[in-house]
């Protein structure tokens, strides 16, 4: 089920449009402060709703530090999620990327073995990094659209009830 907004159009319809309505960028501007200053919401969520490639190196430049963070992360039981040993080769930054293809595109452009093989590093250990990275990105997507529509609608409502509806 999607988010409506007052006129009855999908909000990431609304998002989508260009030029960008004046209520969508103060409701980015109001979302972007409750993030931590190093994730980049806006982008993430131009990217996936608008398709706007403009922030792709950026975004791809978050993901991989996200990749080497995750990386270094300890589970529960107090095991590094990656040996210390398998942390230095370029796989990581190969899986961060994936994992946020998919969360863009909606799918791995290509299977983990292959990749897994050329890079030298455990299928398995490849495969279950990116898909946990790719989970991460996406909850940290959802997370923003929530607020980014959160903001706009409560904005929206606001000036609904000012009697400044230009509908």
């Amino acid at each position: 089920m999607s988010d409506y907004d007052i006129r009855g159009r999908g909000i990431e319809q609304v998002f989508a449009l260009n030029p960008i309505p004046d209520d969508c960028i103060d409701a980015a501007n109001r979302a972007g402060p409750m993030f931590d200053r190093h994730f980049p919401g806006w982008q993430l969520y131009s990217r996936i709703i608008r398709g706007d490639r403009l922030f792709d190196r950026q975004l791809a430049a978050w993901a991989i530090s996200m990749g080497r963070m995750y990386s270094r992360a300890k589970k529960v039981n107090g095991r590094h999620v990656v040996r210390v040993t398998a942390r230095k080769n370029p796989w990581i930054a190969q899986a961060s990327v994936d994992a946020l293809e998919f969360v863009i595109q909606g799918e791995f452009s290509r299977p983990s073995a292959p990749t897994a093989d050329k890079l030298g590093i455990d299928n398995e250990l490849y495969s279950r990094f990116r898909i946990a990275l790719a989970a991460m990105i996406a909850i940290g997507f959802q997370g923003y659209s929530a607020i980014l529509h959160w903001e706009y609608t409560r904005n929206r409502i606001a000036v609904y009830r000012n009697g400044q509806n230009s509908c």
